[in-house]
């Protein structure tokens, strides 16, 4: 991205906002047609971009789903290991900022990657979790669709492709498609 911020102008908006006592300034700044698609290790620094310019413990779900992605394309890239270490980390960090719904993009992620790495039982049971929380809490839409489809690509991680195929249908009907 950095090769794309040189020398140009980007649209920028900038907020004051309150809270509490203290006043913040935010300033949002945003870029267009940035060829990504196709392009995991300039996902993964974009993803690692957003990472880092937004402080976990303010602005949580932005921190959150850069998060989520960075671990997509770690795994995309065929570094499994990494992706479960980075992952570790993330869900720590939230466990310590008591952020538990918003961690559930990651925890399906590391789910991912515990499954590329041997472990199918805990990639199961991780997945299950979120799940069995979302369906619980009434979460439908796309949200509930993306842990069913990190499910079957677990399942097809494990080589369960009638799991797959079960779990393929459920993200499609979650997601609104037939």
């Amino acid at each position: 991205i950095e090769e794309y911020l040189t020398g140009i102008d980007l649209p920028t908006l900038s907020r004051k906002v309150k809270s509490g006592r203290e006043r913040f300034d935010y300033r949002y700044r945003w870029l267009s047609d940035v060829p990504l698609r196709g392009d995991a290790a300039g996902a993964l620094s974009s993803f690692e971009a957003c990472i880092a310019s937004s402080e976990p413990s303010r602005f949580h779900d932005i921190w959150v789903r850069g998060s989520a992605g960075a671990l997509a394309m770690l795994l995309e890239l065929g570094r499994v290991q990494e992706a479960r270490a980075h992952g570790e980390r993330v869900l720590a960090q939230c466990e310590a900022l008591q952020i538990t719904i918003a961690a559930q993009p990651v925890q399906c992620q590391m789910a991912l990657a515990e499954a590329m790495s041997g472990d199918g039982p805990r990639a199961r049971a991780r997945v299950e979790v979120v799940i069995a929380d979302q369906v619980a809490r009434g979460v439908t839409g796309l949200a509930l669709g993306a842990s069913y489809e990190a499910r079957a690509r677990i399942a097809l991680v494990l080589g369960d492709e009638a799991a797959a195929a079960r779990d393929t249908a459920l993200a499609a009907r979650a997601s609104g498609q037939k």
